[in-house]
């Protein structure tokens, strides 16, 4: 990948600088630590850490164009200050009051001999030294006055020493200067991971609502300002024929960002509210029918993913089998969450390692019953697959979609057809519904959390699993039954070997 480069088996952007500001610079090449393994880092790993030195590199060009602070936004200067903090590897609050005492000095072998007691500022002045070096300098170009004071306006870097200078003695939880910054310091506080999936989902229905509302400086003001971007925001999404519903979803998501906001850092904002209710769905959307598959169909699927024997075969069918997500075959733990080869074999769908579900109720085990051997050989590598894909609902539309031609010309299936028809076919067969909403994670059943009580090893043995697959053969014996037709006619062929042993 371009600007990146290895170093003692660590991932670095690097980047050369214009030669007409290689004087003011001092240096030729902008360099920054991407916090990755050279060995381990997947390629939507690099691509989202490269973005983001991207974007501190052409902050950097910009300080040596720009001398005053003026020139950059508020989030601009923050960004500036964090990668002061980054560089001199120390943390915000790392040395604010609460955390000084004697002990703290005594444990340093380099200060425990100082004979005075150091303070917050002695302390950030030697985490981030250049803040006195810049006071150093300025006395030295005779910009101080005979009180000490600069003569003149900070430049953006001087201004974000400064800042880094004061975060280092400061509680970290201070409340945060600019609206974007709230938004990042939400998504920390709810453990969202923006290099996730659902991390980048979150950021991406973020960047959609910042095309209305700039990055301002927080004020009593900003909920007016607010309502007014959201105002506009819904009136676009609406424009584009997004669904009513959806658009709600994604505006509670930035309401409870500013209202948790309002709270934890006492801005003492009024409530932001939205015009938009969740109920003002239009007539298309209220009859609008869900799509599913019929049994003609479902019986061409899943002869056409049988012959194939492909990853995204595998996938479709366990998909199928739990009325599952793309998503959450990406995040498949192959390691841990593919129990297979027991009396009564399961996929465990339980967030992969960040846990990231939906909801509670998406936690959930889903027996197994048609594809099995197909499944056991080819899931892992669709695992790999979706979980480097952008967009992996997209890819296994496409191939539900090349797998059910020609019927596909005139219908458009989506993956998400297989969760609706999962359910229809628990309908026909008037399958008990408690089972089919703990197979599916339909909200409503909390039989899900009582079987995570169990863990996956101890699910296994269980008779809870005895009791799905049970009702699973029921809600598939019509494609069950094919399957076993199919093996049966593919085994009349045999292979010739010369050994033989076989």
């Amino acid at each position: 990948m371009k600007h990146i480069t290895k170093r003692k088996a660590k991932l670095y952007f690097q980047r050369g600088i214009p030669i007409r500001l290689r004087p003011i610079a001092g240096k030729s090449s902008f360099s920054m630590p991407l916090g990755l393994d050279a060995a381990t880092a997947t390629e939507e790993e690099r691509l989202h850490a490269r973005i983001e030195a991207q974007r501190m590199y052409e902050l950097y060009l910009k300080t040596l164009e720009n001398s005053s602070a003026d020139a950059f936004a508020d989030s601009e200067i923050e960004a500036l200050a964090a990668d002061v903090l980054r560089r001199n590897r120390v943390n915000p609050g790392q040395y604010a009051k609460h955390m000084l005492g004697p002990k703290l000095q005594e444990n340093d072998p380099e200060l425990a001999n100082i004979p005075f007691e150091l303070t917050g500022k002695d302390y950030a002045t030697i985490e981030v030294p250049e803040y006195l070096n810049q006071y150093l300098q300025w006395h030295q170009d005779g910009e101080l006055d005979d009180e000490g004071k600069l003569t003149r306006n900070l430049t953006a870097q001087e201004e974000a020493v400064k800042r880094a200078w004061e975060a280092v003695q400061e509680v970290s939880t201070r409340a945060p200067r600019t609206l974007y910054k709230c938004w990042a310091e939400y998504l920390v506080f709810r453990g969202v991971d923006v290099a996730t999936r659902e991390g980048k989902r979150s950021q991406g229905r973020w960047n959609k609502f910042s095309k209305h509302m700039p990055d301002v400086i927080l004020s009593e003001d900003t909920p007016q300002l607010l309502e007014h971007a959201l105002d506009t925001f819904q009136a676009v999404e609406k424009a584009k024929g997004n669904k009513v519903s959806s658009i709600q979803r994604d505006t509670n998501e930035f309401i409870a960002c500013f209202n948790w906001a309002s709270k934890e850092y006492r801005l003492n904002w009024r409530p932001v509210k939205s015009k938009l209710s969740a109920s003002r769905k239009t007539q298309a959307e209220t009859t609008k029918q869900k799509l599913t598959l019929t049994r003609g169909e479902q019986t061409l699927l899943l002869t056409n993913v049988l012959n194939a024997n492909t990853p995204m075969a595998a996938a479709l069918l366990v998909l199928f089998q739990g009325g599952g997500m793309a998503t959450e075959i990406a995040r498949l733990r192959v390691g841990e969450d593919l129990w297979l080869d027991g009396e009564f074999p399961f996929v465990a769908f339980l967030g992969g390692w960040s846990r990231t579900t939906k909801n509670v109720q998406r936690m959930r085990y889903i027996p197994i019953v048609l594809g099995l051997d197909l499944i056991k050989e080819k899931l892992p590598e669709a695992v790999e697959i979706l979980a480097r894909h952008s967009e992996p609902a997209s890819k296994l539309s496409d191939e539900l979609q090349a797998f059910l031609k020609p019927i596909s010309l005139q219908k458009h299936f989506t993956s998400h057809c297989l969760r609706h028809t999962f359910r229809l076919n628990a309908q026909n067969v008037l399958a008990n519904s408690m089972v089919t909403m703990t197979i599916a994670g339909w909200s409503g059943e909390k039989s899900n959390k009582i079987a995570m009580e169990y863990g996956a090893e101890g699910f296994s043995h269980s008779e809870s699993l005895r009791a799905l697959h049970q009702e699973q053969r029921r809600i598939f014996a019509h494609l069950i039954k094919q399957e076993q037709e199919f093996k049966g006619a593919n085994s009349n062929v045999l292979v010739f070997s010369g050994d033989k042993n076989i």
